[in-house]
């Protein structure tokens, strides 16, 4: 959790040397670091006692205890002795071993090596630990109990440099104009449509903290909340969202297909139930599967609407019209080459996690593949659309007739009917 309130330090005593355990962002308490995201560093013997910065700009040092990014201080907010938050400098270097050290009265931690990017987006949430319902605000900075068509406050961090910039120990961003705003392009989906960025900037006085104001489209078909920038994604959030006016009755569920859920486990692959692959994962990409069940009541006068189950990778999508009585389903499903693990047209390198090396042409031996993995990727079925942009997912689409009766239900259950399930799937 990011602390983020200022007080003053409360001695105490330590006995042993300091050690980093982790090193994660504050907001989503993923790995992705960036330069002006704040992150939370977890070990033992951290400092001597608690304690928070009392005034803006932030201090380098609390209570004796320092911190050092890549060789440069890093401005404090919170010490503890199991957890330490800072805030990148925005002149930290970046690379895949960056050296982070923490330096307290009993001495100085081994390096913790770092992965810091140029863009680490996160979103920070109500429950403090990056999951759930976003801190959204209106114009007015009240909490919103809806989206709408009207402004919405977001708050996030990593989303990396600024113009103008500011130095290390920032005091947050400028009350007036000019404004720190950031310099890489910033995209927002809300509800699975973009939503137009109005601003997006270091927010007034508050150091490593983001503000992001945003416009939703007019129709969501979700509640979900995502952010990306330069191909980097960050935590998925909800926001609340209008009730829906065409159906009643809703209920669903996902089942895992791969890693496997307890209910599939043993229907699907042999495997003792609850058992979801056979051995640890060893290969960078990993295949994501998994089934969807849902019905739902269809209401007289139900106008065009959409059922999304949301994916990293992509969106299962039924475009229910119930006045003219279709469906038209969308699926991502791997291309043929990638089921068999075969990334030889990816440009991202596949990283063996057991030689620490890549494979060749980024193909996996057959022989290093999860049985279990290898047997959902022949299951599963095949796509008939394409995308030239990505050479390892693609979609199945399908059109057929709504139930004349206005119940909806896609029911499988896990023993039966595998090759008429609807299913939602990915490879990392």
């Amino acid at each position: 959790m990011l602390l983020v309130g200022l007080g003053t330090v409360f001695a105490g005593s330590a006995n042993a040397a300091p050690g980093i355990g982790a090193v994660v962002n504050a907001a989503s308490y993923e790995a992705t670091l960036a330069p002006g995201r704040w992150a939370a560093i977890f070990g033992t013997e951290l400092a001597a006692g608690t304690g928070t910065a009392s005034s803006v700009p932030l201090p380098l040092s609390i209570g004796g205890v320092s911190v050092t990014v890549g060789g440069v201080p890093a401005p404090l907010l919170f010490i503890s002795p199991g957890q330490i938050n800072a805030l990148i400098p925005f002149d930290a270097p970046a690379g895949r071993n960056v050296a982070v050290v923490v330096t307290a009265a009993s001495g100085a931690t081994a390096t913790a090596a770092v992965v810091i990017g140029r863009n680490a987006p996160a979103i920070f949430t109500q429950n403090s630990q990056g999951t759930g319902r976003a801190l959204a605000l209106d114009s007015l900075f009240r909490s919103i109990d809806r989206a709408g068509t009207d402004v919405i406050i977001l708050y996030a961090t990593g989303l990396g440099a600024t113009d103008p910039a500011l130095p290390s120990s920032a005091s947050g961003g400028s009350t007036a104009e000019p404004f720190n705003r950031i310099k890489d392009s910033l995209q927002v989906w809300i509800g699975e449509a973009p939503a137009t960025v109005t601003f997006a900037g270091l927010a007034p006085n508050l150091p490593g903290i983001y503000q992001v104001n945003v416009i939703p489209a007019s129709r969501l078909s979700s509640n979900r909340l995502i952010l990306a920038q330069n191909g980097v994604f960050s935590n998925s959030v909800t926001l609340p969202i209008p009730a829906g006016a065409n159906t009643a009755n809703v209920s669903g569920a996902i089942e895992g297909l791969y890693p496997a859920s307890w209910l599939c486990a043993g229907a699907y692959f042999s495997l003792p139930a609850g058992q979801s692959t056979s051995g640890p994962v060893t290969i960078s990409q990993m295949l994501t599967a998994v089934a969807l069940n849902v019905k739902f009541d269809i209401l007289p006068g139900a106008k065009p609407f959409q059922v999304v189950a949301t994916t990293p990778a992509g969106n299962l999508t039924l475009d229910i019209d119930p006045e003219n009585g279709t469906v038209r389903r969308s699926t991502p499903v791997p291309t043929a080459a990638a089921r068999v693990f075969d990334f030889s047209l990816l440009a991202t390198p596949v990283d063996d996690f057991l030689s620490r090396n890549r494979f060749p042409g980024n193909i996996v031996p057959l022989s290093r593949l999860d049985p279990v993995a290898f047997k959902a990727g022949q299951l599963l079925p095949y796509p008939n659309s394409f995308d030239s942009r990505d050479p390892v997912n693609a979609t199945l689409l399908l059109s057929y007739a709504l139930p004349v009766h206005g119940h909806f239900a896609n029911r499988r259950r896990c023993v039966h009917g595998l090759q008429r399930r609807v299913r939602v799937w990915r490879v990392l």
